[in-house]
């Protein structure tokens, strides 16, 4: 018995649904076999497993420390005889860094290459130069690695009102390869 006010329409569509609904489960039913072989899981998956860029896991040092090279150090330091040196200093993953000063108001620039590593559980970093005039620098590892100051030859602190921080860029910016000096 149809209801007053009910339109007959409606009820038996419902009433029409009934045995369709009666047969349709919620629960997914997966396939026996997958839609796909192994062979054409591999042949989908071989070209971003070419791209993929694999890198080494960092050393326990490097792994301690906020430096994760490669790594870009910039800032403008003091000069006895010019407005200043421009500082530019790339740490490799392979501790090799390559490091070029500017000086500004001449026309002077100097590349200078060598090994890098970390002293005093991370704190200092040591650069060693390799080439005709070996030397050591230190610089103080700050801000969690965002910066470098120039330590003097006895790894302490300069005192004084300049700068003497380099700043980590927020990208690594590779140097021109090698030019004569």
């Amino acid at each position: 018995m149809i209801a007053r006010g009910s339109n007959p329409l409606y009820l038996g569509i419902a009433v029409a649904c009934i045995p369709l609904l009666a047969g349709c489960s919620l629960v997914y039913d997966p396939p026996a076999t997958p839609p796909f072989t192994t062979a054409q899981a591999f042949a989908r998956l071989a070209p971003v497993a070419r791209n993929l860029q694999f890198i080494a896991a960092p050393s326990p040092e490097t792994a301690a420390t906020p430096i994760a090279p490669p790594s870009t150090y910039q800032g403008l330091l003091p000069c006895a005889d010019c407005p200043g040196i421009d500082y530019h200093l790339n740490l490799l993953p392979d501790h090799s860094y390559h490091m070029r000063l500017d000086y500004q108001g001449r026309d002077a620039s100097f590349n200078e290459y060598g090994r890098w590593r970390l002293a005093d559980g991370g704190k200092k970093l040591l650069l060693q130069e390799v080439g005709t005039r070996p030397s050591i620098q230190q610089w103080a590892v700050l801000d969690h690695g965002w910066r470098l100051r120039v330590l003097d030859r006895t790894g302490q602190p300069i005192h004084s009102e300049l700068s003497y921080d380099l700043t980590r860029s927020a990208q690594f910016e590779p140097l021109a390869a090698k030019s004569a000096d």
